[in-house]
């Protein structure tokens, strides 16, 4: 088995032998690629799997199946052998930040399935400007800032802060930000001790 797959594995843990189960949260710079693991156990082996967009499993319509594999920028592949699906999205941009789930069609009875939240980032530390945002660490203090400037309604939206860890699962938290007529409301703060998703 690959490496990466088997570190996903662990992340993912897949204990009980009903569950689908991928990674929590990944992040991904803009521009670049990314492949998402779902693993099943042997009696998903030949179902159909699928990939949507949305919060909630039931209620998303699917990208991309198995048996019809690409979508645009959106491709699945599924492995019975290693019993993982993988999901890989191309060129990546801000948009595609949000959750996801991977599910396995169930013909008589609910679907199965697990969900991840992706985050695309403008702009990194080692990369500081990005049009109208900029971030700036200070590792003194253990903390980073990002400044977005000339707000406007078309910013509110739901971002994510995070540290990339190289050769582990990165870690991060999400802000909530509302721009209503000028004026700006952060509707869930970011915690001060940073978690894995």
């Amino acid at each position: 088995m690959d490496p990466l797959m088997l570190l996903f594995l662990l992340i993912a843990g897949l204990t009980d032998a009903d569950n689908v189960s991928t990674v929590n949260w990944v992040s991904a710079w803009r521009g670049e690629s990314v492949t998402i693991p779902c693993f099943y156990s042997d009696r998903y082996k030949t179902h159909v799997k699928y990939w949507c967009r949305g919060h909630y499993r039931d209620s998303c319509p699917p990208i991309v199946h198995s048996d019809s594999p690409q979508e645009g920028k959106v491709s699945i592949r599924d492995d019975p052998d290693q019993q993982v699906f993988t999901v890989t999205i191309n060129n990546l941009t801000a948009g595609d930040s949000g959750y996801y789930s991977c599910g396995v069609k169930i013909s008589e009875g609910s679907d199965v399935g697990d969900r991840v939240s992706l985050s695309v980032t403008d702009v990194h530390s080692d990369s500081p400007q990005e049009g109208k945002v900029s971030i700036r660490d200070d590792p003194d203090q253990q903390v980073f800032t990002v400044t977005i400037n000339s707000l406007t309604d078309g910013d509110s939206d739901i971002y994510s802060c995070g540290v990339k860890i190289s050769g582990g699962s990165d870690v991060g938290d999400w802000v909530s930000l509302s721009i209503t007529d000028g004026k700006m409301s952060v509707l869930q703060t970011v915690a001060n001790e940073m978690h894995s998703m």
